[in-house]
């Protein structure tokens, strides 16, 4: 799932971090549709799109790159 659109953001990563650095980028498909300044704004332009049919990346080098993952489980 999102294999294609990540990779289209690998092989341009570096242009994107040259041109659009620290920003949020959507990806659907083949299909870049914007470059966002923060995180919530990129989401909420994918409001009509069913989740998992698009990438929101921020546009970093790989080595500053952090994974982030959100979980509905509590530990105790």
């Amino acid at each position: 799932m999102l294999e294609r659109e990540y990779a289209l953001f690998n092989t341009k990563r570096d242009e994107f971090v040259r041109d659009h650095g620290n920003e949020f980028v959507v990806i659907q498909g083949e299909s870049i549709l914007g470059f966002f300044k923060d995180e919530i704004k990129a989401l909420e332009s994918m409001k009509g799109h069913r989740l998992g049919t698009f990438l929101v990346q921020r546009c970093v080098s790989i080595d500053t790159e952090t994974a982030k993952y959100a979980s509905r489980v509590a530990f105790a």
